[in-house]
């Protein structure tokens, strides 16, 4: 790379030579400037406190600057550094908070639009946030642009000060928010809400492939798909055992009723399959008819914990002769390798069979790859339907 370099340099000090020979005949051949820096512009709005949180801003911040001077219209690609010290070094140690932080996207026109919540992580990050009561309410936060030719010359811009009002963002996503089905078409039907009644009188919902959720409260539309009887009814709930969270359906009003322990149930129209989706950012329901999906006798497990022969598991719905839901109950502490890889399938055939490598929960698709987990005790729920799978440790 050195001599590469070294070369490249002779051969553009040698143009510049034939350009300097030449100047009595075209006084327009360009000369080659280093720049020690250019100017990067304070926004109008510096002065100001920018509001991060999206929910009360939408605007991105955009930094504009002058391109530098290199005598000629030269290609420069401008990376952006955000500190919230002022320093742009090097730390000693990697175990010390970054001074500053280099952003992945790159621009390369005289501007650039910075999105609010990826600034909102790099102060989670450079003062290593970690719990909203450390949250300033407003700071300081420095930007600084370097331009970089393909010949490995760069400079860089001035600094300038911004004043930012952050919020807190867990740097760590937090875990979707699960809820759970129970009620007289739910499972057994048997309307056992306790701790131990997943997949036996409780099914967990599912997440929605594509979804995003809430990084830090973990809120988000959540679904499931199956098959009812009609006049099935229902409730959620939060967490198996406590009905303290509970969402019910008051059809006086034709609202969703909040932790009211007196509230009525949600009822199925008719017999078919139904779609339900459950929103935990404001507690809204659907329950829409859909086409009816494929439908399985029989589901089973194979993995390296049985040289990959068909076991069959268990059915969670057994309130209708229609069954999308599965359980397998699976002691797996006695497995030698680091992982145990598995994946679900109808038959010994493996003509129909699910998996993708997605550690505790996951989407797994047709011929997908295996699913890993590590030694221990689980219980497997698994929806056909969704292909949405959950791994949960049991003690």
């Amino acid at each position: 790379m050195k001599a590469k370099y070294f070369l490249s340099s002779l051969l553009i000090g040698l143009g510049l030579l034939a350009f300097t020979s030449c100047e009595d005949d075209n006084d327009s051949n360009p000369t080659l400037k280093h720049p020690e820096t250019f100017q990067l512009n304070k926004p109008a709005l510096a002065d100001n406190v920018v509001v991060l949180n999206p929910e009360e801003t939408s605007s991105p911040l955009r930094l504009t600057w002058k391109q530098p001077d290199f005598g000629y219209p030269a290609f420069a690609v401008y990376h952006i550094q955000m500190s919230c010290n002022g320093s742009f070094d090097e730390v000693e140690s990697e175990e010390e908070a970054p001074n500053y932080i280099e952003f992945d996207e790159t621009s390369v026109k005289a501007y650039a639009d910075l999105d609010n919540a990826m600034l909102n992580r790099n102060i989670m990050k450079l003062l290593d946030i970690s719990s909203a009561e450390e949250v300033p309410e407003s700071l300081t936060i420095y930007f600084r642009v370097i331009a970089k030719l393909q010949s490995g010359v760069s400079v860089t811009s001035n600094t300038i000060q911004v004043q930012a009002a952050p919020y807190f963002a867990a740097l760590v996503a937090a875990d979707p928010e699960l809820w759970y089905l129970v009620g007289g078409c739910i499972a057994d039907g048997s309307w056992g809400n306790n701790a131990d009644g997943v997949g036996v009188s409780l099914i967990p919902m599912s997440l929605i492939e594509g979804e995003t959720y809430n990084e830090v409260t973990g809120k988000g539309r959540l679904e499931y798909t199956s098959y009812f009887n009609e006049g099935g009814i229902f409730k959620f709930v939060k967490t198996p055992g406590d009905w303290g969270e509970q969402l019910g359906w008051d059809a006086d009003a034709g609202i969703v009723k909040i932790n009211d322990g007196g509230s009525g149930n949600f009822t199925i129209p008719s017999t078919g399959y139904y779609h339900i989706v459950l929103n935990t950012n404001d507690y809204s329901v659907t329950i829409d008819p859909v086409d009816a999906p494929r439908e399985f006798s029989q589901m089973g497990i194979a993995g390296s914990f049985n040289e990959w022969s068909f076991q069959e598991i268990e059915r969670v719905e057994t309130t209708t002769d229609v069954c999308h839901t599965w359980r397998a109950v699976v002691d797996w502490t006695g497995q030698t390798d680091e992982w145990v890889q598995f994946k679900f399938l109808t038959d010994s055939s493996w003509a129909t069979n699910w998996g993708t490598w997605s550690e505790n929960c996951g989407f797994g698709t047709q011929g997908g790859d295996n699913i890993p987990a590590k030694p221990g005790k689980y219980l497997i729920i698994f929806n056909d339907v969704t292909g949405f799978y959950r791994v949960i440790p049991q003690e």
